[in-house]
């Protein structure tokens, strides 16, 4: 069973555009060092494969590499079926596409992997995207191997155990284990169900953070929809 928080607000802001907590809710958390600030930063990305060969695409000489293809930059693994290698840092992978950070797995059909901005973009008719037990499905999937945090848009469901929750979009904290869920955001459990703006959702304790503007109907017997409501608002 998940717990649940009400909390007053949440901030979205700073400079890269990602949802952050208020500077009150921050400082509450532990300050702890990402796998990325462990991990010396390297100037191309490492690469191997079965076998490969060059050839000339649009003026330019690319490498095609197929068979167990596999790529590390950053402490992320990237693992397909074939690949081609535009430069040092850019790589674009086909097949079976497999991103592992940590306890983190992104899979796709294809990804492209630009190492100058650290960001593989994952696509697929559904990609998955799982955490522990929680696992998320969406449409547009990106992720930043230095910052370990990805970003969905388009829609995205999330299962973990009996919750499921939707969303029109989010955000994935790869290290911390925490998945912020935006724009018409519904929950639903067995016992309840829940419309908000914004939820905080970690994989690992099943822990819900709720916010402005949020509606909770318990789902117990004997009582009307009206009599269960619960408003958190501004």
């Amino acid at each position: 069973m998940v717990s649940l928080v009400a909390l007053a607000s949440l901030v979205f802001a700073g400079s890269n555009g990602l949802p952050s907590l208020s500077y009150s809710q921050a400082e509450q958390r532990e300050e702890r060092p990402s796998i990325s600030e462990k991990t010396p930063k390297r100037d191309y990305v490492d690469m191997k494969s079965d076998e490969g060969w060059q050839m000339e695409h649009n003026g330019r000489k690319i490498m095609v590499v197929v068979g167990n293809f596999a790529a590390h930059h950053n402490g992320t693994v990237i693992t397909a079926d074939s690949a081609v290698r535009y430069s040092e840092r850019h790589i674009e992978c086909f097949g079976n596409v497999l991103i592992n950070r940590g306890s983190t797995y992104i899979y796709g059909d294809r990804a492209d992997y630009n190492g100058d901005t650290n960001e593989a973009k994952v696509y697929s008719k559904i990609v998955k995207v799982v955490d522990g037990d929680a696992t998320l499905f969406t449409y547009n999937f990106s992720f930043n191997t230095k910052t370990s945090i990805g970003r969905y848009s388009g829609g995205g469901v999330l299962i973990s155990g009996d919750n499921m929750l939707e969303s029109d979009m989010g955000y994935v904290y790869s290290d911390d284990h925490e998945i912020i869920c935006v724009e018409r955001v519904q929950m639903r459990n067995n016992e309840y169900e829940m419309t908000g703006d914004s939820v905080v959702y970690n994989t690992e304790s099943d822990f819900a953070e709720f916010f402005t503007n949020t509606h909770i109907w318990n789902k117990g017997e004997g009582k009307s929809n009206n009599e269960q409501e619960y408003l958190f608002a501004d």
